[in-house]
């Protein structure tokens, strides 16, 4: 009888175990971990696949948010563009939204509605969407807290993560995910990231990785100084970039324009030509909020252009700026360059968070198995507003810690090459990649 009993209770401590077990691994569970813990690597951590189909599931009600206007998008067009090629979207929106692009992705604004689109280099449909709110949203608005998101959709799970907005919500709506970030526990001020089936596995597939795997090859320290522009030793050079400086600075593109080569090279999809420069950067529809203006005063305010005398059959040339004139021995892949002196390394990505060290002129390490300097962690506001993300960086001397976009670059961003013609210097190269 005893001997029963006693199987009867472990029986029963076995049962009341799994059930808990269960109920801990409940996708609507609350997961947490201490601020800055390392995340646990159980034996069986579920990949990607097995995330996704833990994410709780619910459907929108279908009535309207109309406190934000009629410029919100619906769940259903967000759907429709996430399904969408490249080729498509622009095809709708090419003459509404901006472009902006770097090495390593391109986005699209569009203000009506409002809208970013993001696509890595090798994406031919969105990784995400990043939009003010939703019509079916009823009931919170943007940057609403997770407890008005929960009573809005339902409840769901706040997980913490080794990011630049560590607390996150995550709902499956019917094949496209509902992401809401915050800096705050609670979920104060939220911001809302859409993604597709395939975006959301690739954002879980990296989701841990920022703080798992910072491994960087060793290297010397290598100094990058701005150096002394060089057009001035051609007098019809000089006489150039001067009018170009004033140019971009005014927006004046009549001026640009008249100094852009027939043929000049913009990318290296094999579209030259000026037409097709034109029409890349709106010259043609919106010339005032062209992405070209930025670009160009960035590059003409770094300077140090390099001339290269006429040798043999190469006409005389002219680059700029003195981050791609830089001869290293570096990947231009891996490694950036500061452009300023005593530039703060810090702890964080934020001006609240404590300096490492400063930084000179230097090149530092990039690139991470993550995207470092992914958009994806700010919100609407900060992307339509022209905010530059920060960059996890690494030094020579085994450093790692973030610097503000503002001072760092890229020694294969855009540059801008002149060639001297029989027509006097021309812009013969506006480009950035390789």
């Amino acid at each position: 009888m005893k001997t029963n009993l006693k199987i009867k209770s472990n029986l029963l401590s076995f049962i009341l175990l799994f059930i808990a077990g269960a109920y801990l691994l409940m996708p609507g569970y609350p997961i947490t971990r201490a601020a800055g813990a390392a995340p646990e690597k159980a034996a069986n951590q579920p990949d990607a696949g097995e995330k996704l189909s833990m994410i709780p599931r619910f459907k929108l009600s279908a009535a309207a948010d109309t406190s934000h206007g009629t410029s919100l998008p619906t769940a259903y067009e967000i759907r429709l563009l996430l399904e969408s090629p490249k080729k498509a979207i622009l095809e709708k929106y090419g003459n509404k939204c901006q472009k902006k692009s770097t090495n390593f992705y391109s986005y699209y604004i569009i203000e009506n509605p409002g809208l970013i689109i993001y696509f890595d280099y090798e994406s031919d449909r969105a990784d995400w969407i990043k939009c003010e709110g939703l019509k079916e949203l009823s009931g919170f608005s943007p940057g609403a807290d997770f407890a008005a998101i929960g009573r809005a959709l339902g409840p769901a799970g706040v997980a913490e993560k080794h990011r630049y907005r560590g607390y996150e919500v995550i709902y499956d709506i019917g094949g496209i995910y509902l992401r809401f970030s915050s800096f705050e526990k609670d979920g104060k001020n939220s911001d809302l990231t859409v993604y597709g089936r395939a975006g959301m596995l690739k954002y879980l597939n990296g989701g841990e990785r920022a703080n798992e795997n910072l491994k960087f090859p060793e290297f010397k320290k290598v100094s990058v100084p701005p150096c002394k522009d060089e057009a001035f030793k051609d007098a019809e050079l000089d006489t150039a970039m001067r009018k170009l400086k004033s140019a971009a600075a005014e927006k004046n593109y009549e001026v640009v324009l008249s100094f852009v080569e027939d043929e000049i090279k913009w990318s290296f999809g094999g579209d030259d030509g000026k037409p097709g420069f034109i029409k890349e950067w709106r010259l043609d529809s919106c010339p005032q909020n062209s992405e070209l203006w930025p670009e160009l005063n960035e590059i003409f305010r770094l300077g140090g252009g390099r001339l290269y005398e006429k040798t043999g059959d190469e006409l005389p040339t002219y680059t700029t700026p003195y981050t791609f004139n830089a001869e290293t021995a570096l990947d231009c892949f891996d490694f950036h360059y500061i452009t300023g002196s005593g530039v703060n390394l810090r702890e964080r990505p934020g001006t609240d968070s404590k300096v490492i060290r400063k930084i000179d002129y230097e090149a530092v390490y990039t690139r991470f198995e993550f995207n470092s300097h992914d958009i994806e962690r700010f919100s609407y506001g900060e992307i339509s507003g022209g905010k530059k993300p920060w960059y996890m960086v690494a030094t020579a001397d085994r450093k790692t810690g973030y610097v503000f976009g503002d001072y760092i670059r890229s020694p294969i961003d855009y540059r801008l090459g002149m060639t001297k013609t029989k027509k006097g210097w021309k812009i013969s190269f506006f480009i950035a990649g390789d």
